[in-house]
């Protein structure tokens, strides 16, 4: 396992580039890390439930490196993370956890200042197929559905083509008129 930082830049419209960190990961299978158990990453009593939840043991490599850095990304000054491990291996756990942990605590800021999405999405997932846009949305749903009583409150859509997209299409306008947005959308 290996964890690079390295500077890229990136134009803004209107302003002169500005260098932002972006943390490379890699993982492959024979990597391992201190981290033994979900509970040593840094996520929220109400996520590690929903790990529970899931019957996941322990961390797998990618999410060992991964989940720490997101929860880290504010403090750490970086906004972009590019990670690499093989498929079957948590790469989908791997950012799926702590962006939960972060919108469970957005919507909880978001509740005590009386204030909505306002039709707004507030995580967009882009993918390249729609098996993996399928797969992503249940992983987020099922992580989602383990979480307490009470904290199952995050939406998750997910939209892709091969498909009438007239219906999904209008079921994000329905969304968007009533003001109550999206809070994952793959």
């Amino acid at each position: 396992a290996s964890i690079d930082r390295c500077s890229a830049f990136t134009p803004i419209v209107g302003q002169s580039s500005l260098s932002k960190a972006i943390t490379s990961l890699y993982a492959d299978s024979s990597s391992s890390s201190s981290s033994s158990s979900f509970a040593s990453l840094d996520l929220s009593p109400d996520v590690l439930e929903s790990v529970r939840g899931q019957d996941w043991q322990t961390p797998t490599p990618i999410q060992q490196l991964v989940i720490p850095e997101i929860i880290q990304m504010e403090k750490n000054q970086h906004d972009s993370i590019w990670s690499e491990a093989k498929t079957g291996s948590g790469k989908t756990g791997a950012f799926a956890l702590p962006l939960v942990q972060k919108l469970l605590r957005q919507k909880r800021n978001r509740t005590v200042k009386n204030e909505s999405l306002d039709g707004r999405v507030a995580t967009l997932v882009l993918v390249p197929t729609r098996e993996l846009c399928v797969q992503i949305g249940n992983v987020f749903e099922d992580i989602i559905a383990s979480l307490p009583r009470g904290r199952r409150n995050l939406d998750v859509i997910s939209i892709y083509g091969g498909v009438p997209l007239e219906p999904q299409i209008e079921a994000l306008a329905k969304r968007r008129k009533s003001g109550a947005g999206v809070d994952i959308l793959v």
